[in-house]
This record gives C-alpha cells, structure tokens and sequence, in this order.
C-alpha cells in the first residue's frame, strides 16, 4: 500500500504554509545547500512576491517566477547580502498588499509607465557567486 500523498496548501513556487496560517518563503542560492530566509506573510500571494523578487535576482531570466507578468514591477535587492535580498523581498510582498489599495486605473498607468523604464526579462543575466 502506498503512503497517501501530502496535499500542497498552496500553488506557489517557495511558500509554504505554518500550521497556524501563516506563509512563509525562503529560497536556495543557487549551487548552495543553504536557504535564505525570506519572510513570513499573511497572504500566499505576498509571500510568492518575495520569492519572485529574490528568484529574479538570484537566477535571472532562469528563474522560474510565480507571477512573471509582474517580472518588471519587482523591487531588486542592492547587493547579494542576506539583509538587502529580505529587505527588497519584504517591499515585493508590501507592493502587493499596496497595488489592492489602489484604484484600477492607477495601478493600470503606473504598471503602464514600469514597463516602458525595465529592461526587458531576457536581458537580465543571472548573479554569479564566487566560491
């Protein structure tokens, strides 16, 4: 007899959900065991923002995103230190949480007005790590 399958909480790429409700997200760099830290959130959604955020930065256009429409909006980490990549994570997860405060059109010229001033995905390498 097979052991039954752990059914998934969530749908998104690095989020896991806490017993008592919370989302929380970390990320590997990439060639490393270790795990960076990312946050805890009171929504999937927000928690998946920061993962997209970090993935984007970390892995480029390899980086397998949740929300890739929203590639272009992300906020980008300053440095490869832990502290600016959660920093930069925890504004992608808040800039969600901010975008359902704002009216339709708003969110429609500012996403309009983000597109024309990024780089476009395919021309993001991704970040190298010295060993």
């Amino acid at each position: 007899q097979e052991a039954p399958q752990r059914q998934r909480d969530n749908q998104f790429r690095g989020v896991r959900k806490r017993r008592w409700g919370r989302y929380v997200s970390e990320i590997r760099r990439p060639g490393q065991k270790t795990r960076i830290w990312l946050g805890s959130f009171g929504s999937a959604e927000m928690a998946a923002r920061a993962y997209d955020s970090t993935a984007l930065f970390l892995k480029g256009n390899l980086a397998s995103l949740n929300f890739p429409d929203m590639a272009h909006s992300l906020p980008r980490p300053e440095s490869s230190s832990r502290r600016d990549i959660q920093s930069a994570a925890a504004k992608a997860a808040l800039s969600l949480s901010d975008q359902n405060n704002r009216s339709a059109s708003a969110s429609t010229s500012q996403m309009n007005n983000a597109t024309a001033e990024a780089p476009p995905l395919f021309m993001m390498s991704p970040l190298r790590f010295d060993s």
